[in-house]
């Protein structure tokens, strides 16, 4: 069956047997463009693809060439050009926990974050003991490890929470706003 269109391509999926399913990618055309070989297969950005096979993840190109080095077992859609990504054991390179890679597999953060968030206004929420703070494209901590909860940047505000009050912060951390007390 023929699913969502991307960019001129469509993601197919084949019913192998009666219970597992393969999937690739077609052109506009109907032309075979990825073979039905991967156990999921989701759009990323214009010419790649997220692409599952035993349990792992990793990005694939137009040309079925595989971008990444490692597997992972968790790879988010690129969002300004940054893949969220997560590893329970990377022997690779030797870090458990959440990371970033580019759109092209290139890894720009190592996985070592407790938990992380998608790239928004150039910055990441991310989390080491606990306590959350934002960094950049570069793994340059913007805003410190403070907080308890956060939101993602939108117009350059974020919400967070620190000692049970909500605030409203800018890009670099200033406080715009205080909210009242969670109960």
């Amino acid at each position: 069956s023929i699913m969502n269109e991307f960019y001129g391509f469509f993601i197919v999926k084949t019913n192998i047997n009666n219970t597992n399913y393969k999937y690739g990618v077609i052109n506009r055309n109907g032309q075979e463009i990825i073979p039905c070989m991967y156990d999921l297969i989701k759009y990323n950005c214009i010419d790649n693809f997220i692409a599952k096979n035993n349990n792992k993840y990793f990005l694939i190109n137009v040309n079925n060439e595989s971008y990444t080095g490692s597997l992972y077992d968790k790879i988010g859609k690129s969002s300004e050009g940054i893949c969220l990504v997560f590893n329970s054991n990377n022997k690779k390179y030797k870090s458990t926990g959440y990371g970033y890679i580019s759109e092209y597999g290139l890894e720009i953060i190592p996985c070592s974050y407790e938990s992380a968030g998608s790239f928004s206004c150039g910055l990441a929420a991310v989390s080491i003991n606990k306590k959350y703070g934002f960094i950049n494209r570069y793994n340059e901590v913007i805003v410190p490890f403070l907080y308890d909860e956060v939101t993602k940047f939108q117009n350059n505000c974020a919400n967070v929470v620190v000692d049970g009050n909500w605030n409203t912060i800018d890009i670099n951390g200033n406080i715009l706003h205080h909210w009242q007390q969670i109960e």
